[in-house]
């Protein structure tokens, strides 16, 4: 989402979303402190996950695998240049190159998070109320590893076409605002319905029919090992959604809602400013949400900061005990 565009979609003044009434050094110290912890927390996952042969291998970690990745990249990549934009202000200014490679990673990062997210929400309906499904080999490459792969690849090829060769001229401005897509009908249109209104509307019904079904299915279990597994991985689910739709529905709402004026164009200026600047963080708070929720990761986190502590401890020990 570009946070520095000057012109809307419909043609009209679009919002200063650098003017808004939210201090500088606010929006400034929210992304800076939440952004590094943000980092070694998905780097903790990561490793976690790429150490632990457990973790790795369970199905339904791949789509969280993915998820992670793409965040970190926003964490390590698009969110700083925000973060120097806003400590620098109105003297920040970078080469046209660079302008290119940042609203690249910006907008695919962006736009792969529903993207997955809304495949994770279906996947999860397999995972638990079918999980006999993927024991087929044919069945785990052609619908496990192969729609999360494809939808990453199909985003970043997009982007590909709409940053660098657009039916149009990008006129980036000092703020590297100026993405022209957005100002060709079909592409904008796109990009709004494929890859925002149309994930979220399946997010949302695939995590209602979750629920749904777990109730139901509560009824049904007798055996409280399964019934807890069950409810862990629908807590997991509905958690990492429900930060999605909280800090992303609301510019989605407003972009759809901008191209065909059904409301007052100003209040819709006056909201887009801050519902742009928040929906930002997912991006930051996702790897708590997955880290919390997730008891295998806590726990291998745990004992492997016990394992450096005991070698570390064993070590100096035995330096201590070298005669002189």
């Amino acid at each position: 989402m570009d946070l520095s565009s000057n012109s809307s979609e419909s043609g009209t003044d679009a919002p200063d979303y650098n003017s808004f009434e939210f201090p500088y050094l606010a929006r400034f110290l929210l992304y800076l402190l939440l952004d590094i912890p943000a980092i070694i927390c998905s780097l903790t996952i990561l490793t976690v996950f790429f150490i632990d042969r457990q973790c790795r291998n369970a199905l339904q970690n791949h789509a969280i695998i993915f998820l992670i990745i793409i965040v970190l990249i926003c964490q390590v990549w698009v969110i700083p240049i925000y973060i120097d934009q806003l400590r620098v202000q109105e003297h920040w200014s970078m080469p046209i190159k660079f302008c290119y490679a940042w609203r690249y990673i910006d907008s695919s990062c962006f736009a792969a998070t529903p993207v997955l997210l809304s495949w994770l929400s279906f996947e999860r309906n397999i995972l638990i109320f079918n999980n006999n499904f993927y024991n087929n080999r044919k069945n785990k490459i052609l619908f496990h590893y192969i729609p999360p792969s494809f939808l990453v690849t199909y985003i970043f090829i997009f982007y590909s076409y709409a940053i660098f060769f657009p039916p149009c001229e990008n006129t980036f401005d000092a703020l590297c605002g100026g993405v022209c897509f957005f100002y060709v009908t079909w592409l904008s249109l796109w990009d709004l319905i494929g890859h925002n209104i149309i994930p979220t509307f399946l997010i949302i019904v695939f995590n209602i029919t979750v629920v749904i079904r777990t109730i139901q299915h509560k009824k049904r279990l007798n055996q409280a090992v399964q019934w807890r597994k069950l409810r862990r991985m629908t807590l997991q689910l509905v958690s990492i959604s429900s930060l999605f739709l909280i800090f992303c529905l609301p510019a989605t709402i407003c972009f759809s809602l901008l191209p065909f004026g059904t409301l007052n164009t100003d209040a819709l200026f006056n909201v887009l400013p801050y519902a742009a600047y928040f929906s930002y963080y997912p991006q930051l708070l996702l790897p708590f949400i997955c880290f919390f929720n997730i008891p295998e990761l806590s726990a291998k986190t745990k004992h492997f900061f016990r394992i450096r502590q005991r070698r570390l401890i064993h070590s100096l020990t035995n330096r201590t005990n070298i005669p002189h």
